[in-house]
């Protein structure tokens, strides 16, 4: 399995190297107070990236952690019923 995920990081890796070097087109990118000259493909992979984070980061916020405080809640209650049936 561990191979797999080896396997499966190098060959996304080769991709995101093949993606950048096919784009290689210069970019200029304009902020409030910067200003950053890189290639269309290291832009493009920078973002779909920064996308992916804050996707995982939302899914997370509401998602996961409610899911874990109902479980947490269920649990003690649970555990609050079985202490009280036992003589």
């Amino acid at each position: 399995m561990r191979a797999l995920f080896v396997g499966l990081a190098v060959i996304c890796l080769a991709l995101g190297l093949l993606f950048g070097a096919l784009n290689a087109a210069p970019l200029s990118l304009e902020l409030y107070v910067t200003r950053f000259d890189v290639s269309a493909g290291v832009a493009l992979l920078a973002f779909a990236l920064a996308g992916a984070l804050l996707g995982g980061l939302v899914v997370l916020l509401a998602v996961a952690w409610p899911l874990r405080r109902e479980l947490a809640r269920v649990r003690r209650r649970l555990q609050t019923a079985e202490g009280a049936a036992a003589p």
